[in-house]
């Protein structure tokens, strides 16, 4: 038939099959193989020829129970073949029924050929199966020379093997069994009647009309499914979006909570700094003020973690030394010990004309301050500030320096190497990435 496609395929069909069977209403169009180049479809084409009385009979059937399908042995020998997934092999099968035995030639899960044939006989069965393989070859379904592979379904071995044609290139084989259905080898007949009542196959002669109650079940079926689908799709949605707003809430307890204990701890080292003469906003963070108060009291070493965790969260600053001196009322000052120090990188940096300017810049730290402790805080700038950076750090150091209390800071801050007092700003040209400074801090005695 010529290659079409839609409801135009669908009418070429179906004239071709009034014009082969005209009458009758059973029949079907099997496509075999697609041949492009020449524009057409290899088909095959099955009928039942009945009379009125058939048709009578199965639309009564109809009337009573839903009628699922009206097929022939060969199709549901191609329909085993289908469910055996051998749709590569190309077999001859021999099968005895009431009314003769029946040959089908079945290329793959398509019934190619259908012959009824007298009884069973070894004689009168061999010499229809030589006839049958010559018919093969004659219409170039299988080649010359090519052996033919048997399917003896129904009947016994020792009269399989006198069914054997002499001189014809045929190949006796074991048939395919299914789970849950009979053995074909044993049964036969009986054993496609059983896959008949379980499942017949797609491929079957009765019109829609003989079939609509079937059609009607199945739709109904169909939509029970789909309505449970859907329902359990939906019930699948509304448990995981409930289940994501739960962990959702969790969260959100979890993270309030969390603030909560946070607020509790925030003043109650509040409250525990005040009692000592600090607030919150004096210290750089609150982890390093609650490590100094577990330790009993802020002393000087714990001041000096304190101010020097402060300096150190400031990218643009780089601290190169904290140093503490005590000195005594009526005493000189004294050096102490100093908790991180880097001489070569403030020495590195220091004018020529006065190395020991740290150590000067310590003696007039603790001089000017008078009784109590003093602290010095050596720093620099990070390198490759531009001038709106260079000036938004020293601001801070200002800034930082004026809230530190009980820490007071000296008059100003001074640039290790030079010895007169100068002013922060990024707009002298000391304040430079590589100059380092020093920052006197004093907290009197018994603060």
């Amino acid at each position: 038939v010529p290659i079409m496609r839609g409801r135009d395929a669908r009418l070429l069909r179906q004239r071709r099959l009034e014009r082969e069977f005209p009458g009758a209403t059973l029949c079907t169009l099997l496509a075999l193989r697609r041949r492009a180049a020449e524009g057409v479809n290899d088909a095959v084409m099955i009928a039942v020829p009945g009379g009125p009385p058939l048709h009578e009979a199965l639309a009564g059937i109809a009337t009573r129970q839903a009628l699922r399908a009206v097929t022939t042995p060969a199709m549901l020998a191609g329909e085993w073949v289908r469910r055996a997934r051998l749709g590569h092999r190309r077999v001859l099968v021999v099968l005895p029924t009431p009314a003769g035995v029946r040959l089908i030639f079945l290329d793959g899960a398509r019934p190619t050929l259908s012959r009824l044939t007298g009884p069973l006989t070894p004689a009168s069965t061999a010499a229809e199966i030589a006839r049958t393989v010559q018919y093969l070859q004659n219409t170039q379904r299988v080649e010359r020379g090519e052996a033919v592979e048997l399917w003896f379904w129904g009947m016994d071995d020792a009269t399989a093997a006198a069914c054997l044609p002499t001189g014809v290139a045929v190949t006796p084989a074991a048939a395919p069994r299914l789970p849950s259905l009979p053995d074909p080898e044993r049964d036969g007949l009986d054993a496609l009647l059983a896959l008949a009542g379980d499942s017949p196959g797609p491929l079957q002669l009765a019109p829609d009309a003989l079939r609509l109650g079937w059609l009607a079940r199945e739709y109904a079926r169909w939509s029970r499914l789909a309505a449970a689908a859907v329902l359990a799709f939906a019930v699948s949605l509304g448990g995981a979006i409930e289940w994501r707003i739960d962990r959702d809430a969790a969260t959100v307890t979890s993270l309030v909570a969390q603030r909560d204990g946070l607020e509790a701890e925030e003043a109650a080292l509040a409250a525990d700094l005040e009692g000592r003469g600090l607030t919150l906003t004096e210290v750089a963070t609150i982890p390093e003020a609650a490590t100094a108060l577990t330790r009993g009291s802020l002393d000087p070493a714990a001041a000096l973690v304190v101010v020097g965790t402060g300096f150190a969260t400031q990218s643009d600053i780089v601290v190169n030394s904290i140093e503490m001196r005590a000195a005594a009322i009526g005493e000189a000052p004294t050096a102490g010990p100093s908790t991180d120090s880097a001489p070569d990188s403030a020495d590195a940096n220091a004018d020529d004309a006065a190395p020991d300017a740290g150590g000067d810049a310590a003696e007039s730290c603790v001089g000017a301050a008078g009784p109590g402790v003093a602290m010095l805080v050596e720093f620099g700038l990070a390198a490759g500030l531009d001038a709106r950076r260079r000036d938004a750090a020293l601001g801070w150091v200002r800034d930082a320096a004026g809230d530190l209390r009980p820490w007071r800071a000296g008059p100003a801050a001074r640039s290790i190497g030079r010895r007169d007092a100068v002013v922060v700003s990024a707009d002298r040209e000391e304040a430079q990435a590589d100059m380092q400074w020093a920052l006197c801090l004093h907290r009197e005695a018994g603060a």
